[in-house]
C-alpha cells in the first residue's frame, strides 16, 4: 500500500498536455521528514469541535468506500493547513481511494490574495489543481495532484513565488505502485457511473475567509461541468438549505462563479451522512463514486507525556507555582507577501490570513484546557510573560475541543478553558516547548495533570498539544478518559 510519493521522475515533465498518459508516473521525491506516530490532523466544525480527525475521516472511507458499499470509490482532495497529515491514516485502507492534501503534515498551506482596490485574486493549490482539471479532462488524480504542485506558485516548487517556508502538496492512494486504477481515474464519470461531490468549508462563521469561497465555489463550478447540479453539495457553518456565492468574478477565473448548495453544516455528523449517501437524494446504485473537497481550517495536535513540573514556593515554603514545559508550537500567522506572477498584474503588496486574525497580526489565541478550575487571584506566565491582563474564562460549550488521538483513544473534556492572548514574539522561536506557568494556586501547585491541552490558533493555522498522564497514574487516567470520551459522544451525538 502506497502512502508516500517516494520517486524523482523528471521524465513525466515531459509528456504531452491533453494526451491520456496512461504510462506516466508522475511521481516525486521532497525528502520530507516523516511524521511523528502520535501526531493527529483534524478539521473544525463552526461550533469548535471537531469534524474529523485523520484516523476518523480514514474511518469513514474505510466504512463507505468499496465492493458492496455506498461508493465504488472516492478522491479526497484537502487545502488545509498540515493536511498531508491524513496520508498515513489512509494508507491501511485496502479501498479504492486517493488522497491530495495542499501541504505535509507539518506545513501550513499557503493562499495569496490580493488587497482591496483591485479585482479579487486568490492564488493557492485549489487554484492550480482546477485549472489542471479543465485543462487536462482525461488526466487522472495523480496526474493532477502533480500538475497542481507544478502550478501552485504560492508555495512549493514553481520559481515564480518562493516563500522563505516551502509547501509540499502531498499525495497517496490504495495503489500499490504508481499508475495504478486509483491513480488513473479521472473526474468524470465513466460508463455505469454517476460521480457526486461533497464539498466542505470547514471553521466557524468568522473563521469562514473570502479565498475559502473561491475555494469551494471553483470546485464546485468544476465538478458541476462533471456531473448534474443536484450531485454536488456543500457542507458550511449555516446548515439551513442557503447557498454561498461571491457577487463578483475572482481571477484568474474568467466569469462569476456559480453559488454552491450548502444543506447541510460542517459538522461530523453533517461529513458523515455525506459519506453514508445521505446528503443526496439519489437512491444508491453500483458505481456510484464520491469526490470529496475540503477548505477552511486546518489543525495539528500532537500527544506526549507531559515534561517535568516545576513546583515553586513563597516564604511560607507552601507550594503555589507550577511550571509545565509543554509542547508548544507557534503556527506563522500570516501568508506571504510579495509580487505576483508577471502575467496577471497582481498588487505587489498581497496577504493571506490577517483578514481573519483574532486581533491584529502577529497576536496568538491560546486556549489552556485544565483538569480544575483556577482559583480567584491565580496568574497564567508563558515564557516569563504575565499574560494574566488578558486571561478570560471560555464558556465550555464554546471552548475548541482537543481531538482524541486514535479511534479508541479519547482525550477526557476538560474542566475548565481559559484563553490568553499572546504577542508573537512571546511563543515564537521557542519550538519544541514553552513554558506555562501558573502562579499564586495554593492547593492546586501539586497536582501534576493540571494542564490537559493548549491550543494555540493564528488565522486559519492552528496547533494542538495535548498532555498524557504519567506513566505512574496512567492506567486510571486512561480509562477516566475513555468513560469520558464516551459519556461525551453519547451525549452529543457523536459530536453533532
Amino acid at each position: 500500500m502506497r502512502s508516500t510519493v517516494i520517486v524523482a521522475a523528471i521524465s513525466a515533465l515531459a509528456a504531452c498536455a491533453g494526451s491520456v498518459h496512461a504510462q506516466a508516473q508522475f511521481v516525486w521525491n521532497d525528502n520530507r521528514a516523516a511524521e511523528p506516530q502520535r501526531s493527529v490532523a483534524f478539521v473544525r466544525s463552526y461550533d469548535n469541535k471537531i469534524s474529523f480527525e485523520d484516523h476518523a475521516l480514514a474511518a469513514m472511507v474505510s466504512a463507505n468506500v468499496g465492493q458492496g458499499k455506498r461508493w465504488a470509490s472516492v478522491d479526497v482532495v484537502m487545502q488545509q493547513c498540515f493536511s498531508g497529515g491524513f496520508i498515513n491514516d489512509f494508507a491501511g485502507i485496502n479501498k479504492p481511494y486517493s488522497l491530495t492534501t495542499a501541504a505535509d503534515w507539518n506545513q501550513a498551506a499557503y493562499t495569496v490574495q490580493e488587497a482591496a482596490g483591485f479585482t479579487p485574486a486568490v492564488e493557492n493549490f485549489t487554484r492550480a489543481w482546477v485549472s489542471s482539471a479543465r485543462a487536462l479532462p482525461n488526466a487522472g488524480v495523480r496526474e493532477l495532484a502533480f500538475r497542481g504542485r507544478q502550478g501552485d506558485w504560492t508555495g512549493p516548487i514553481s520559481n515564480d513565488f518562493n516563500p522563505t517556508s516551502r509547501t509540499n502538496p502531498q499525495y497517496g492512494s490504495a495503489d500499490a505502485a504508481p499508475g495504478g486504477a486509483n491513480d488513473t481515474r479521472t473526474l468524470s464519470a465513466g460508463a455505469n457511473e454517476r460521480l457526486f461531490t461533497g464539498i466542505g468549508l470547514f471553521g466557524a462563521n468568522n473563521q469562514i475567509a473570502f479565498r475559502h469561497f473561491a475555494n469551494a465555489l471553483r470546485v464546485g463550478d468544476l465538478m458541476r461541468s462533471r456531473s448534474n447540479d443536484d450531485r454536488v453539495v456543500g457542507l458550511s457553518s449555516d446548515g439551513s438549505s442557503a447557498a454561498i456565492g461571491l457577487t463578483q468574478a475572482v481571477r484568474p477565473d474568467a466569469n462569476v462563479l456559480p453559488n454552491l448548495r450548502t444543506p447541510s453544516s460542517n459538522t461530523r455528523a453533517s461529513v458523515e451522512n455525506l459519506f453514508t449517501g445521505g446528503a443526496f437524494s439519489d437512491a444508491a446504485q453500483a458505481g456510484d463514486r464520491l469526490v470529496f473537497y475540503a477548505t477552511g481550517h486546518g489543525g495539528r495536535a500532537s500527544f506526549s507525556a507531559q515534561q517535568p513540573v516545576i513546583l515553586d514556593s513563597d516564604a511560607d515554603n507552601i507550594a503555589d507555582r507550577q511550571t509545565i514545559r509543554a509542547e508548544f508550537d507557534s503556527p506563522n500567522p500570516e501568508q506571504r507577501e510579495a509580487g505576483g506572477l508577471p502575467p496577471e498584474s497582481f498588487n505587489p503588496n498581497i496577504f493571506g490570513d490577517s483578514d481573519d486574525l483574532p486581533g491584529s497580526a502577529g497576536i496568538f489565541d491560546i486556549e489552556l484546557s485544565l483538569t480544575q478550575p483556577l482559583p480567584m487571584g491565580a496568574e497564567v506566565w508563558i515564557n516569563g510573560v504575565n499574560l494574566t491582563n488578558t486571561l478570560s474564562l471560555v464558556p465550555l460549550l464554546l471552548a475548541r475541543d482537543l481531538p482524541d488521538q486514535s479511534a479508541g483513544n479519547f482525550t477526557p473534556d476538560a474542566a475548565a478553558v481559559y484563553r490568553v492572548l499572546a504577542d508573537r514574539s512571546v511563543v515564537q522561536n521557542t519550538q519544541p516547548f514553552a513554558d506555562v506557568q501558573f502562579r499564586s494556586i495554593p492547593g492546586l501547585a501539586d497536582n501534576q495533570n493540571l494542564l490537559l491541552g493548549t491550543s494555540v490558533r493564528s488565522g486559519d493555522v492552528e496547533v494542538v498539544h495535548v498532555n498524557i498522564p504519567a506513566p505512574a497514574a496512567g492506567a486510571l487516567a486512561g480509562i477516566a478518559g475513555v468513560l469520558a470520551g464516551r459519556r461525551r459522544r453519547k451525549e452529543a451525538g457523536v459530536r453533532a
